[in-house]
């Protein structure tokens, strides 16, 4: 499930969309501002998937699609993948202000106001911290920057008592397992570590504080970083068998890009259904007491 970029939406849709793969239960706390706490949950008895599921999330995946991945992980269902998410976690009501003016001139405009608080069912908020992925991949996004840990005014995390919920497996048991052959194939794959070094390179520029002023100098660090883009272009070109380019202005811009981290995601998958089986198989296994002497 690819919820990369996915700002969210509809608590209803993220709840449904949860009861495909966890059935009937609760699906996330809502705290409101005097202190009650409502919880949402669905119906449905059966789920009507249960294979193997990792949920693929990044910095801009925010609130209905971290209602989706929390319980997904609190659960036990899948694997969460990617990067950390957005950590939207609060509930916002609008007030019209015209409603307050008189006569019929131009709009006031509308007041947002914060009225509750989204809480995983295992008790943690969604709020600042965000969904914390099982396995990282790499991100373009680094540490800081964009999420709602970045806003000054952002309220902070915290937690509540958990609810009643019942596991849905155990996932959680192979993901050292699963992170540690994601590592070992991608230490393998050089599309894998050609993105590392773009990200890094990326991460590197937004770090920077200080250019030079001398005309020269910043014409020799464009230069740099033009001919390292281009290698990087041109070692992508290699993988894919295609012929090299001369220049950067020479990359058609329609040109689609191996998607590495929705591969890497599709690997991951493909261990977990290897590892979920084995386990079952061991699991369902009869099992002989063996004797001896005492």
């Amino acid at each position: 499930m690819d919820l990369r970029g996915n700002g969210g939406g509809s608590l209803v849709e993220a709840s449904d969309l949860a009861a495909l793969f966890i059935g009937e239960g609760p699906v996330v706390q809502i705290r409101s501002g005097d202190g009650s706490t409502q919880v949402s949950r669905n119906r449905d008895t059966e789920p009507l998937y249960n294979g193997p599921l990792a949920v693929l999330i990044d910095r801009r995946s925010a609130s209905g699609s971290e209602i989706f991945a929390g319980v997904i992980q609190d659960y036990d269902r899948g694997l969460i993948v990617g990067d950390r998410s957005f950590g939207k976690g609060t509930v916002q009501q609008l007030i019209p202000l015209d409603r307050f003016s008189r006569g019929s001139g131009p709009r006031l405009g509308e007041l947002k106001v914060t009225v509750a608080k989204f809480y995983r069912v295992s008790g943690g908020s969604n709020q600042h911290r965000g969904i914390v992925p099982d396995i990282m991949l790499p991100s373009p996004y680094g540490e800081g920057g964009l999420g709602e840990s970045e806003r000054p005014t952002a309220l902070p995390w915290d937690e509540i008592a958990a609810t009643r919920y019942q596991s849905r497996g155990f996932i959680t048991s192979l993901v050292d397992s699963l992170a540690e052959r994601h590592l070992t194939r991608a230490q393998l794959d050089p599309a894998y570590r050609l993105l590392q070094e773009e990200f890094a390179a990326a991460s590197s520029a937004r770090e920077r504080t200080t250019v030079s002023l001398q005309l020269d100098v910043r014409r020799r660090e464009n230069e740099t970083l033009e001919q390292q883009r281009l290698a990087r272009e041109n070692a992508r070109r290699a993988l894919r068998g295609e012929d090299p380019v001369e220049a950067l202005a020479d990359i058609d811009g329609s040109e689609e890009r191996d998607d590495v981290l929705l591969n890497a995601s599709a690997a991951i998958v493909a261990d977990l259904a290897i590892a979920v089986r084995r386990s079952e198989v061991v699991r369902s296994a009869p099992q002989t007491a063996s004797g001896g002497a005492h």
